[in-house]
């Protein structure tokens, strides 16, 4: 038995939520960066266990050690959020988002340079794709996660 049978005026949920605007993000910038920085330092530190187990990365590896490997994936992260923030929000622009995402992206292939040129020249291939894994995955992660913040309006220009 229902109760809606004998209600005259079923309660039924509103058709979108008065409290959340179309267009806001669901999360503040901040937040989403918060937890982009802390899943790409923990992605970090899998794909090199990840590489060290599967393809014999050595563990003295420069790019893959600690000091290297925090920046390669704070970085990215942060400098993403910077530029999210200047695209989308203090300078919006009609080609705002071609402008974040180029940047994301020479952003990476920087990072990806900057890992690679502190190789060894008898760097084999699993610490090659280790290492580019580990400086392309923040980048990868963080503008996909940040582009879901932008407003329906702006993502549509």
């Amino acid at each position: 038995m229902t109760t809606t049978a004998t209600h005259p005026h079923p309660t039924t949920a509103p058709a979108h939520d008065e409290r959340r605007q179309i267009g806001r993000p669901r999360i503040p910038l901040w937040a989403a960066l918060a937890s982009g920085v802390v899943i790409s330092v923990a992605l970090g530190f899998a794909l090199r266990a990840l590489g060290r187990e599967l393809a014999d990365v050595p563990a003295a590896l420069t790019p893959l050690q600690p000091a290297a490997l925090l920046p390669a994936t704070i970085l990215p992260v942060l400098g993403c959020g910077f530029g999210f923030y200047m695209s989308f929000h203090a300078k919006p622009r009609p080609y705002s988002m071609r402008l974040f995402v180029g940047i994301g992206a020479l952003t990476g292939l920087a990072g990806v340079a900057i890992s690679t040129t502190k190789l060894p020249a008898s760097a084999g291939g699993g610490s090659i794709i280790t290492t580019i894994a580990v400086a392309l995955a923040p980048t990868l992660l963080i503008i996909p996660a940040l582009l879901t913040l932008v407003p329906r309006s702006k993502a549509q220009r």
